[in-house]
C-alpha cells in the first residue's frame, strides 16, 4: 500500500515540478557560475551524500505558498525480522525536487522525530502533516546507503528571498577551514542536519575551500530561493562514529 503526503498549490512554478531540468535550472546554474566568479572562487561537484535533508517554511501573511509534494511508500520486508522496514520515497515535486532526494531514499526523520519501527508510511504521511502545519516548517531527512560516509548535504529553502545574513541565524568562522561556528535556536539552519563544527565544502555549487567568512555571508545573501550546502564531518576515531 501506498501512503500519499501532498500538498499543491495552483501556482507551482513551471519546470519546478519535476526536478529534471529546464529553464528556471539553467538560469540557476548561469547566476551561480557568476556568483562564484564574484567571490573568487569555481563551480564544485561533489559526490554524494550518506545524509541528506530539506527545509522549508509554511507560509505567512505577505509571503508566498510554498509549493511541494510528496508520495512515500512502505519499503520492501525484510528477511531479517532485527532489520527494519523503510519508508520510501515514492516521488517528490515542488520545491521538494530542488534537494538532493532521490526516488527510493529512506526517510529517517521528520521535523527531528525518528521514524521507528512503529512507523509505517500511513503514520509517517500523518507526521508530515501535522509537522508542518503545528511546526510551520518542514524537515526532512533521508539516509542513503550509497553516498560518501564523511558528506552530509542540506536543502534549505529561505522564507523570505531578501534574508540578510544576519536572519539567517549562522555564524561560520575559519578554524582551519570554513566550519559552521554557530547556529542559532531561530535560525531556517537550526532544522537540518548540519551542525556547529561542521567544515564545508560547497554552497549551491560553490566551492569553499578559499572562502572566507564574509564571501559566504554574500553567497547565501544572494541565493534567491534554495540555499544547499555540502558539508564533510570527522569520524571520531575511539568509537568510528559520527559527531
Amino acid at each position: 500500500m501506498t501512503a500519499v503526503a501532498r500538498m499543491e498549490f495552483v501556482n507551482l512554478p513551471h519546470g519546478l515540478s519535476t526536478g529534471t531540468g529546464g529553464a528556471i535550472y539553467d538560469d540557476a546554474s548561469v547566476a551561480q557560475t557568476a556568483l562564484a566568479t564574484e567571490v573568487g572562487s569555481v563551480m564544485l561537484r561533489t559526490k554524494d551524500a550518506f545524509l541528506r535533508s530539506i527545509t522549508l517554511f509554511k507560509e505567512e501573511q505577505g509571503r508566498p505558498p510554498t509549493e511541494w509534494s510528496i508520495v512515500i511508500k512502505d519499503g520492501p520486508m525484510q528477511k531479517k525480522r532485527t532489520k527494519k522496514r523503510g519508508i520510501l520515497l515514492d516521488s517528490i515535486g515542488g520545491c521538494i525536487s530542488l534537494s538532493q532526494f532521490k526516488i527510493g531514499d529512506s526517510i529517517n526523520q521528520i521535523n527531528g522525530k525518528k521514524l521507528g519501527s512503529s512507523y509505517n508510511a500511513e503514520r509517517a504521511t500523518e507526521l508530515l502533516h501535522r509537522s508542518y502545519e503545528e511546526d510551520g516548517c518542514l524537515y526532512i531527512s533521508v539516509g542513503n546507503e550509497t553516498g560518501a560516509d564523511n558528506l552530509v548535504h542540506a536543502t534549505i529553502i529561505k522564507p523570505k528571498p531578501n534574508m540578510t545574513y544576519e536572519e539567517m541565524g549562522m555564524t561560520v568562522w575559519i578554524w582551519g577551514v570554513l566550519c559552521i561556528k554557530e547556529i542559532s535556536k531561530q535560525s531556517i539552519f537550526a532544522c537540518t542536519v548540519l551542525k556547529d563544527t561542521d567544515h564545508i565544502i560547497s554552497v549551491n555549487d560553490i566551492s569553499c575551500k578559499d572562502m572566507q567568512p564574509a564571501e559566504f555571508a554574500h553567497v547565501i545573501e544572494q541565493l534567491p530561493m534554495e540555499i544547499q550546502i555540502v558539508v564533510k564531518r570527522g569520524k571520531p576515531r575511539w568509537f568510528g562514529g559520527f559527531h
